[in-house]
């Protein structure tokens, strides 16, 4: 769940150092405490132990959850 008042900010999920989604854009929401989730589709992850970062490319923006869904 995201939340941001700007239009540009945005980030990107890495699984093992590589960019699996590309830049997404964090909607505004209008206030930093209204959070909204969002959906990234077409990532696929194999079984066994990953590291996954979720990178900031453009500030601003509040972080409230993340879910990973098979």
């Amino acid at each position: 769940m995201t939340s941001s008042e700007f239009e540009r900010s945005r980030w990107h999920m890495e699984i093992d150092g590589v960019d699996v989604t590309g830049p997404v854009m964090v909607p505004n929401t209008g206030s930093w405490r209204t959070f909204q989730w969002m959906g990234v589709g077409g990532v696929s992850l194999a079984t066994g132990r990953h590291v996954l970062r979720l990178h900031a490319e453009q500030e601003y923006f509040n972080l409230d959850a993340l879910r990973i869904v098979q």
